[in-house]
């Protein structure tokens, strides 16, 4: 995982990494849940005293980009004479590695 601070030095709020569940200032990110085939970025900010995710009031206390989903590709035998093999895609697990997540300065 992949942190940065908005700026050297400064206090942020309280966050937690669990593998791929980000707690920040109470709410919970579960970045496997919200992994889609583009990138996602969830915005935490804090308004009126409370912690939420996205909108457009309120101070920002963490950027968190979660990586596209990956795929691996296995080929599916035919069936019968007539079939012709198909490609499996399963998706892989979440790359923890891969997730950014930026604090900005908390009050």
């Amino acid at each position: 995982m992949q942190i940065t601070l908005k700026e050297a030095g400064q206090r942020v709020a309280n966050f937690a990494i669990d593998g791929a569940r980000i707690t920040v200032d109470g709410l919970l990110i579960d970045c496997s849940e919200r992994q889609a085939d583009v990138p996602v970025v969830v915005e935490v900010r804090k308004h009126a005293g409370t912690t939420v995710e996205g909108g457009k009031d309120g101070a920002y206390l963490a950027h968190i980009v979660i990586p596209a989903r990956t795929y691996t590709e296995s080929e599916v035998p035919g069936v019968g004479d007539e079939e012709e093999p198909t490609i499996e895609r399963i998706a892989d697990p979440i790359n923890t590695d891969e997730i950014a997540v930026t604090l900005w300065p908390a009050a």
